[in-house]
């Protein structure tokens, strides 16, 4: 991590084979939600019809990802990589109002990371 003034900028990095099966875009954020799986894996939290799943708002990852700038690149992103079968979504809010989706690595992707 690289500290400039008040900014601090953070490493971010991808998988050459993800980058050429689904684009650099989507190998950054496949790598990103992979990482957040990895830890809730280890404290077993969030794990839903045997797969483990990550609930986090497009604001929060443009906030870890300033570069993509704007959150409609954020979220055409995450279909793409849904669309490409790389990730799973779901909607396992409570409240009616929350539109924020769930993210679970697909068997493909989880079979290739174990």
């Amino acid at each position: 991590m690289i500290h400039k003034k008040n900014i601090i900028i953070k490493n971010h990095c991808f998988k050459n084979i993800d980058a050429m099966e689904f684009g650099i875009p989507e190998a950054i954020l496949l790598n990103f939600i992979t990482e957040i799986i990895e830890k809730k894996c280890e404290n077993n939290t969030d794990t839903i019809d045997g797969k483990v799943w990550i609930y986090i708002k497009t604001s929060e990852i443009l906030h870890e990802f300033p570069y993509f700038k704007n959150q409609q690149k954020i979220i055409r992103t995450l279909a793409s990589l849904v669309h490409k079968g790389a990730l799973i979504k779901e909607d396992y809010n409570i409240c009616k109002n929350d539109f924020t989706l769930w993210y679970a690595l697909a068997d493909k992707i989880n079979s290739v990371k174990s």
